[in-house]
């Protein structure tokens, strides 16, 4: 049977017709643009809290740079997605991520809670503090790594186009790249200047206890 696509309501019911809204080269397109997305925003997050750190002076607590780091997992998978194809397994990552800053963020404000009350701790964006915009966060990134899972088209369109080490990495992803490591690297740094080789404390401290100037 010659399954040809279309884009007419009427091939739904039609067994000599496969109903589509988009061509192959265009779902693909938007599967890696999806991916881009996936990839920048988690980690814009996270700089504007380096940002925000750099010029109020106000060193992270444990459970922020635990969110740090969910952050960082969930921008992993569409990396991967982008570096190595598109896989299931790769959006796994993403959705243990998003997962984890959950868990964190809720932690968090029950901690809070018990401690203060339901006034809150930290800086506010648009009404709601940090942590509740995490477990939003959090909930939309589940939602659209649960939505990407389910569209199995594109790991059958990615498939016979997989980006590999052998092939040349595109201007847009080595630009991704480079951010996406810069990022990693300030927190990184940021790290280890308050917490050094240990746990971190719990209570944000003022300075860097292991600033070396």
């Amino acid at each position: 049977v010659d399954m040809t696509p279309s884009r007419k309501l009427t091939a739904l019911f039609r067994d000599s017709e496969r109903f589509q809204i988009l061509s192959d080269t265009r779902a693909l397109g938007l599967a890696r643009a999806l991916n881009y997305v996936g990839l920048v925003v988690p980690l814009l997050v996270v700089l504007s809290t380096i940002i925000t750190q750099v010029v109020t002076g106000e060193l992270p607590c444990s459970h922020c740079n635990l969110e740090r780091l969910a952050y960082f997992t969930i921008a992993l998978g569409p990396a991967l997605n982008l570096r190595f194809g598109i896989r299931p397994s790769h959006y796994g990552i993403s959705l243990a991520g998003a997962m984890f800053l959950g868990t964190v963020s809720i932690d968090m404000m029950i901690r809070i809670a018990e401690l203060i009350g339901p006034a809150g701790y930290g800086p506010v964006v648009l009404g709601l503090h940090v942590n509740s915009w995490s477990v939003i966060i959090s909930i939309i990134a589940g939602v659209g790594v649960v939505v990407m899972l389910l569209w199995e088209r594109q790991f059958a369109l990615a498939r016979p186009h997989p980006t590999t080490l052998g092939r040349p990495t595109n201007l847009l992803l080595k630009v991704a790249l480079i951010f996406v490591m810069c990022v990693i690297v300030f927190a990184l740094i940021s790290g280890i200047f308050e917490c050094g080789p240990g746990i971190c404390p719990d209570s944000a401290p003022k300075t860097y206890p292991y600033w070396p100037f």
